[in-house]
């Protein structure tokens, strides 16, 4: 198992957690971003890549808890190029798609939903998450969106699950994603990091 934070405080910690534990020869971690950070699985060390081919060395399950803004569609991105049998994602704030929202006014009859500033960021974090599972399933998921913490206990209840199948996307699932981000006129982050340079 390789945990990746940001920190490297946070590494150094987790590091001597696992050695107290006795467990430090199984589980590792590393500082960095997820999408630059060097993880080593499998023996050798990779860097990350946008080529879609399998990585024969990712992992089986890539688990993002609460990485904040963008940073989930990091997470996503990578396990999509990994294919990753399995995706656990909690995301935390959205601020990519609600700046992109406050941007531009929305048309009739939906100038209500991003006008207020509250509700604007509300109804980015829904159309984010709605997004980020429309683009999981193009690329060979079916994907739940559950909550995973009763809402009592905090608002950032929401989780992504994602199950790799390796089905093709159809048509129809194509059409609605297009239809949507052209309705509201925003370029998802996951989506600017699945689309290879041109």
């Amino acid at each position: 198992m390789v945990g990746v934070d940001v920190r490297e405080d946070q590494r150094q910690r987790n590091t001597e957690l696992a050695e107290r534990l006795g467990c430090a020869d199984r589980v590792r971690f590393v500082a960095g971003t997820i999408a630059d950070a060097q993880v080593e699985l499998g023996g050798s060390r990779r860097p990350p890549e946008a080529s879609s081919e399998r990585d024969p060395q990712g992992p089986d399950l890539v688990l993002a808890l609460h990485a904040c803004d963008t940073a989930t569609d990091e997470a996503l991105a990578r396990a999509v190029r990994w294919e990753a049998r399995w995706v656990l994602a909690a995301p935390c704030c959205h601020h990519d798609i609600a700046a992109q929202l406050r941007g531009e006014a929305a048309h009739d009859p939906y100038p209500l939903l991003t006008r207020q500033g509250i509700l604007r960021e509300r109804f980015a974090d829904v159309l984010t998450d709605s997004l980020r599972a429309g683009l999981l399933r193009l690329h060979g998921y079916k994907v739940d969106v559950v909550e995973f913490v009763d809402s009592r206990h905090t608002p950032r209840n929401l989780l992504l699950r994602a199950r790799r199948t390796d089905a093709p996307a159809t048509e129809a699932q194509r059409e609605e994603y297009t239809r949507m981000v052209d309705e509201w006129g925003v370029t998802p982050a996951l989506q600017r990091l699945l689309t290879p340079a041109v």
